[in-house]
């Protein structure tokens, strides 16, 4: 099963699973960032690519030091235990 985000350093690409599916479609904006879709249209993933240089890793990483049980929600949900996921406060 593919996890909700997925950091490959290698490569510097952030992936983030908004909703299961089969990729029939894919759309790569200017901004190095590619849409995928289901047949339905639905946006299902995104790919960030240069992630670190937008910002994205420290803010994945700060959310995660100061909101511990919002990851452990996302792990939750992600295992099929359904659990209310605690909402972030944006400072």
């Amino acid at each position: 099963m593919e996890p909700i985000l997925k950091y490959y350093p290698e490569d510097d690409i952030l992936t983030i699973r908004v909703k299961r599916g089969q990729i029939a479609d894919e759309t790569l904006l200017d901004n190095d960032i590619v849409l995928s879709y289901n047949k339905k249209n639905e946006l299902i993933r995104l790919e960030i690519w240069q992630a670190s240089t937008k910002g994205l890793i420290p803010a994945l990483i700060d959310v995660a030091k100061r909101n511990p049980t919002l990851l452990d929600a996302l792990i939750e949900r992600h295992n099929g235990k359904q659990q209310d996921t605690p909402e972030i406060e944006a400072k």
